[in-house]
Parts: structure tokens; sequence; C-alpha cells
């Protein structure tokens, strides 16, 4: 298998977990299912020959795991197209537009609600505002409410889970939000609430770990086994890391805290208790009060960036980007990546002054021994944290194709 086929098949999900060698025929089907519904689920649609060579296993038992697939439901298979090459083609198969994912991201200034495919792809996606900070129900009546109006709209899909991204800490079993100090959550069961409002199984996970997985599954960092990323939000920064095709988490979970990275020792105070942090130093709203009325949305950020003449935000982006270039040193220092990815208002920041940031890099950088890193925006846009959810909505089905599907559709009949 080459180097490229061994990263496509072995990548890991948001929080890798090791899986048990399976000890019967049927665990290792279930396996191998899963492996395979894994692959067509990353590239969107392969060849049963694709498939073949990206698992090793023989072309009799890839036919037979795929047609289970298709029988199932899950996959389409398309017949080949012919050709003047010897052989017969191989069939592709593709993933159902039908079986739709919910995705969630709670902010400070609302819940984002999108409807994801099992190839990545996001559809029918809004920012629902609410007056103050979303409480955990809030929460989830404004996702429930937003599950019955698409019900209703699309009433052929099926879904089959809710993945929520969360601008703070999730435990292990990714039904718990731990700390999330700028929604002011604390050791909340969101999983549970989505669960008892909509009846779809839920899962969570931390923003920054679900768009740095979802940018080397399907973005800008695909093909990257070391790549670093930083999000800036309304409500914070995040960041994550993964080192060796591997997220950093941590004994206790709080891995690359990026947003606590000391960048002012005399700054302002943090939520974490220190001081200077580069999280609350560099925040989106000094450019809202910068901008005034040229932001309209955190979507138009880059657009008003672009436009703008005021020298106070000219002189804002100056500070930022000292700020963040000692961010940058640090990160290439730790991580040694070959990618920093940017993502949220960041985004703008690096557009607007990268050249002084591209410098900051190369200073940390031993240009005897390796290279500096590439800077490179997300690219997925506002719908980055959606994409991510969404894919973590079909991660009990990536997990369990056999069985997945059965159960969704027993809790949704009626009794």
């Amino acid at each position: 298998m080459t180097e490229s086929s061994r990263t496509e098949a072995t990548r890991p999900s948001p929080r890798s977990e090791t899986r048990a060698v399976p000890s019967t025929a049927d665990g290792l089907r279930r396996e191998n299912l899963s492996r395979v519904l894994t692959l067509v689920h990353r590239h969107g649609s392969l060849t049963r020959s694709r498939v073949t060579h990206l698992t090793g296993l023989s072309r009799t038992a890839v036919g037979a795991l795929l047609g289970e697939l298709v029988e199932h439901g899950i996959l389409t298979q398309t017949d080949p197209l012919p050709t003047e090459k010897a052989g017969r083609p191989s069939a592709n198969y593709s993933t159902r537009d039908d079986l739709v994912g919910v995705a969630v991201n709670a902010d400070v200034r609302g819940v984002r609600v999108g409807f994801s495919r099992l190839d990545g792809s996001v559809h029918e996606s809004r920012m629902i505002p609410l007056s103050g900070r979303p409480t955990p129900r809030t929460a989830a009546e404004t996702v429930a409410a937003a599950i019955t109006a698409h019900r209703e709209k699309f009433p052929g899909e099926r879904l089959v889970g809710i993945g929520a991204a969360i601008p703070g800490r999730v435990d292990p079993t990714a039904r718990l939000v731990t700390w999330a100090p700028y929604l002011e959550w604390e050791q909340e069961p969101f999983a549970q609430a989505l669960e008892d409002r909509t009846g779809l199984p839920t899962r969570l996970g931390y923003d920054a770990e679900l768009a740095v997985t979802t940018e080397t599954m399907w973005g800008a960092a695909r093909g990257s086994r070391n790549t670093t990323y930083i999000y800036g939000g309304p409500g914070g920064i995040g960041g994550s890391a993964i080192v060796a095709d591997r997220i950093l988490v941590g004994g206790n979970n709080l891995a690359s805290r990026l947003g606590h990275l000391t960048v002012d020792m005399d700054g302002v105070e943090c939520a974490c208790g220190s001081r200077g942090c580069f999280e609350p130093t560099v925040a989106f709203r000094h450019y809202e009060a910068a901008l005034g009325d040229d932001l309209s949305s955190f979507a138009d950020f880059g657009a008003a960036l672009r436009a703008t003449r005021r020298p106070e935000v000219s002189a804002l982006l100056d500070r930022d980007a000292e700020y963040l270039g000692r961010v940058l040193r640090s990160i290439v220092l730790v991580y040694d990546p070959e990618m920093i990815m940017l993502g949220g208002f960041l985004t703008g920041v690096l557009e607007q002054r990268r050249a002084e940031l591209e410098r900051a890099v190369a200073a940390a950088t031993l240009t005897a021994i390796s290279r500096p890193p590439l800077l490179q925006p997300t690219q997925f846009g506002a719908d980055q944290l959606l994409v991510g959810a969404g894919a973590l909505a079909f991660r009990g089905l990536l997990d369990d194709p056999a069985d997945f599907l059965l159960d969704v559709d027993r809790e949704a009949s009626p009794a």
C-alpha cells in the first residue's frame, strides 16, 4: 500500500479510538463495512477497484460489502461507462443525498443549524439568533424547531443523527459539555437535551477539533499529517493540533489551548483567570467597534476589511498581527507543523497581514534543518464548523452501518 493510500485508509476520527480486533466472522464483517463506508464518506464517490486498492481486501469481499451497503440504502451504485480498455470496468459507488445529518453550532449569538450529507456537503444552513447567550434548553429547542421545519420541507429525507460543534471542551463520551466559558456552560448534558427534544442520536465535539479534522479530510489540509488550527469566533479563540495523524488530546482533555497563550503580560484579565491571554486580547468585538456600520455580520468580515480605509482598523490589524505572530512562533516551536490553518475572523487578519505573519513564522523556524509551515486560510469559510459537526452526526452510522439505520428507524417509528 502506498503512503497516500495508507493515510486515506487510516486517518483518525476527531477523537480517535483504538478498536478491538473482531473476534468473530460477524465482527469482521461489521469492521469491514465500517472501513468501506468511511472511505466512500471521505471521497464522496469511489469505484470498487479503488476501494479494493485502499482496503487491501479481495475484489470479491469488497463487492459483497458494497452490495450490502447499497441494499441497506446507504450507498448508491452507478454502472460504469463503456471504455476501450481491456477487462470489465468497475462500478462506481456514491453516498446518497437522502441520508442527512443535523449539524449544530451553538455560539454566543445564537445557534447555527445545517443539514449535512454523507459526502460532507452542507445545505439549508442558517444562523438563528437568540436574545442573549443560548442556554442548553433554548439551544435544544431551537434545533428541534429547525428540524421540524426541515422535515416538512424535505419529507423524503432520513435524518440519522445530530452532531454539535461546541466552543468549549467536551468529555470523552461526546455527551457532556465540560466547560464552555463564553456560553457559560459547565458540566451540561447537552447531548441528552438534544435527544430528548428531537429523538435523534447526538454526539458533541470541540469545535476546533472538528474543524481541523474536516480540513484534513476534505479541505485545504488534505494530505497533511501535521496541522495546527486556530479558530477565532465571536465568543473566543479555540485551537487544535494534529501531530503524525493524531489529534492531541492531553491528560485532562485540554491540549492545544492556544487561546490561552500569553501575548501581553500587562493585558486584560481572561476568563481562565490569567492576564494577557491571546483570546481576550485579539477579539472580534474590537473589529466590530472599529468597523461600525461597515460590518453587518461575522460572515462579511473579510469583505469589510478589504473595503475599509479607516485608520483605526489598520492600527488594530497591525497590533493583532504582532500578537498573532507571537502565537504562531510558539506553535512552530512546540508542534513543528507542516501547515497552520487560520479560521473565523483570523482568516481576515491573515489576508491583510500575511507578510508580517510569515516573517514571524520564519523567525521561529530552524532553517538549517527545517522549513517554515504554510499559513493557510480554511477552505469552507462560514460553513466550516457545520461541515465538521455534520461529519460527527454520521459517526454512529460509520461505526456500524449494519445496524445503525435499523435502530434509527425503530426509534423514529410511533409506538
